[in-house]
């Protein structure tokens, strides 16, 4: 874990209210893996005083990418911050995805803003020649991740909860057509998306191994480096902190949810 002042190189809107931001952060993108996550200060004062917990979206050399949604006082100060100036950043940290070496069809499940913790691992996966399937799932077309965000190798399928693009529903109800495809499932969402995956693969697998579904899950963070366990899942384990043994975790130890 390092922390270091990165500039922020570039910043994209790329849906209302949500926006990514490039920095310069070549300590923590040479050892971020897809699924670990950075803690960002976001104040020049000292309101508000906890950073915020952001899954690396994407690496590329020296530079890591965030994904910003505008929705309190701290994360609408990072998200207006321009070009050059230079924030606090602790990172990476948690436990990130795995894949198996087994794995030649990957699919990829997101809800929301789940997508930003799914986006490194499509492009890792991809570009080691794994066929890579992303269904997401967002309220509307507006909400939705823009394709170009995503490597071209990326099977990029959208369900939107109005139907204004792809199919009209939850992300959940993609997963039948798709599901026997995969090798490996990682999921990123709410507690009822994993409990509609692992529905699916009751009902459509007849066997899987124990990593053969993951799913991302990060409680409230406080510190990030599982001193103050505020973060604190209960699992099949008994109770795990999200932000140091997580924020990756196999499936069948929170299906029970």
């Amino acid at each position: 874990m390092m922390q270091l002042y990165a500039p922020i190189t570039s910043t994209r809107r790329v849906t209302p209210g949500v926006s990514l931001l490039h920095l310069q952060a070549e300590e923590i993108s040479k050892r971020a893996r897809p699924g670990q996550f950075v803690l960002i200060r976001c104040s020049d004062g000292h309101d508000p005083h906890l950073r915020r917990p952001f899954p690396i979206f994407s690496v590329a050399q020296s530079e890591m990418a965030v994904l910003v949604r505008a929705d309190d006082a701290g994360r609408r100060w990072l998200a207006h911050q321009p070009a050059g100036q230079a924030v606090d950043c602790l990172g990476p940290l948690g436990q990130g995805f795995t894949l198996l070496p087994t794995t030649r069809h990957l699919l990829l499940v997101a809800e929301g803003m789940g997508v930003a913790a799914l986006a490194a691992l499509a492009a890792q996966a991809a570009s080691s020649g794994i066929a890579v399937a992303l269904l997401a799932g967002f309220p509307s077309a507006f909400a939705a991740l823009p394709a170009d965000l995503l490597p071209t190798a990326v099977e990029y399928q959208v369900a939107t909860a109005d139907g204004s693009r792809g199919q009209r529903g939850a992300v959940a109800s993609l997963l039948p057509s798709i599901i026997q495809w995969a090798d490996q499932v990682c999921a990123a969402g709410s507690a009822a998306l994993y409990r509609d995956l692992a529905q699916a693969i009751a009902r459509h697998r007849l066997r899987v191994e124990d990593d053969f579904a993951q799913v991302w899950l990060l409680g409230t963070v406080g510190c990030g480096l599982g001193v103050c366990q505020c973060c604190t899942v209960q699992t099949r384990r008994g109770p795990l902190l999200s932000c140091h043994d997580g924020p990756v975790l196999r499936l069948r130890e929170v299906e029970q949810w």
